[in-house]
């Protein structure tokens, strides 16, 4: 995880030489991925019970954690979304997608 950038390790004692690990800003951009991670885990591989749990620093209650749009805080699910393609696919791409969709392709400039 340090070598891909999401921790950076800082030496905090000589002797023994003891390092923490700090969540660097590609890490705290991931964060949102382990924490929607956790809670898959804990609903369907904690058949015995969940033994971690994600909880407000401030009030302590459990977090139940969900993906939202940032413009319209709309919770984002498989029932909502589409692909489309983005501003560098390729031709052939935009002809999958559109396929898949039952539309015709769209323009780069229409993305943009």
């Amino acid at each position: 995880l340090t070598q891909s950038g999401l921790f950076e390790r800082r030496l905090y004692r000589e002797r023994p030489k003891r390092y923490e690990y700090l969540l660097t800003a590609k890490g705290r951009d991931f964060f949102p991925v382990i924490a929607a991670m956790l809670a898959w885990g804990n609903r369907y591989l904690a058949p015995e019970g969940v033994s971690v749990l994600l909880a407000g620093r401030v009030s302590g209650q459990p977090l139940e954690p969900i993906l939202v749009d940032a413009a319209s805080a709309t919770p984002i699910t498989s029932d909502n979304v589409a692909l489309i393609p983005g501003p560098r696919a390729s031709e052939q791409m935009r002809r999958h997608i559109a396929a898949q969709r039952g539309l015709r392709p769209l323009s780069p400039s229409h993305i943009e």
